[in-house]
């Protein structure tokens, strides 16, 4: 047996993980009421990311001419989310809607 056989299976559940903590992680801190705006709003942000990025990869790719700079920015964007994460939230604890 060998990884190869399942590596698009395992980059799914990677994935899967990903969007269900993605989702997740609001409900366990913003009230039922504020969860769907949360969420949106960090959607809305993903996208502009996701065009700014675009516009960043077709920048490195025409002067530079290779991938290895959009790897290392996007490797480092998780790494930068997750310190924010833990900044913002340093213990999960549940917002107090006024």
């Amino acid at each position: 047996m060998t990884i190869g056989r399942y590596r698009w299976f395992i980059c799914g559940l990677i994935f899967a993980a990903t969007v269900i903590n993605y989702i997740d992680r609001p409900s366990d801190v913003f009230p039922r009421e504020a969860v769907g705006s949360v969420v949106g709003i960090g959607g809305a942000v993903g996208a502009v990311g996701g065009m700014v990025m675009a516009k960043y990869a077709g920048w490195v790719l025409d002067r530079i001419g290779t991938y290895t700079p959009i790897f290392i920015v996007a490797g480092g964007a998780y790494l930068i989310a997750l310190l924010v994460v833990h900044v913002l939230s340093p213990r999960l604890a549940p917002v107090e809607m006024t």
